[in-house]
């Protein structure tokens, strides 16, 4: 397996489907003009605030993405620079359970780390208990949920913390 950090536009189109499944489920509709400018839109401004895509490729075919994002702060100022947010995980299904997702957090980790993170952060949503697991599993702490995040009638997001030694 290949781990590169991917540009903008590679990573829109080597990961396009797996970014809709990921952010949308079964509610993204690809022939909705709204839904695909929506999309692009997420990633995009993903990207401008510092966005970064840790991809997996089996010989040139993508297998799954991280993307996070670390402000590296202002210059001088000590407190900015110290958080990292996970802000998407996904692998194509038939790469699942492989360990290569906890590979992708270590890396990250380990990255942000040296660029002067303290901590990182990561959501997801309250039932799913496979990604709960999954983060429990890399070492996170369930530290809170946001109720309504997602809409008065539906569960909300559960946050993450984990310390970067």
């Amino acid at each position: 397996m290949d781990f590169k950090f991917c540009e903008e536009e590679k990573f829109y189109k080597d990961f396009l489907d797996l970014v809709a499944y990921v952010e949308c489920g079964e509610h993204y509709d690809a022939k909705n003009e709204q839904h695909v400018d929506w999309l692009r839109k997420r990633i995009q401004s993903i990207y401008l605030m510092g966005g970064k895509a840790l991809c997996v490729y089996d010989q040139e075919k993508p297998v799954g993405f991280l993307l996070y994002q670390h402000d590296l702060g202002l210059e001088n100022v000590h407190c900015f620079g110290k958080v990292a947010r996970i802000i998407m995980l996904g692998f194509y299904e038939q790469y699942r359970g492989k360990g290569l997702g906890k590979d992708l957090i270590e890396r990250v980790c380990k990255k942000a780390k040296n660029d002067g993170a303290e901590c990182i952060y990561t959501d997801t949503y309250i039932f799913n208990k496979g990604a709960i697991n999954f983060y429990v599993n890399c070492d996170f702490i369930p530290i809170g949920v946001h109720e309504g995040e997602n809409g008065l009638d539906d569960g909300g997001q559960l946050y993450f913390y984990r310390k970067l030694r």
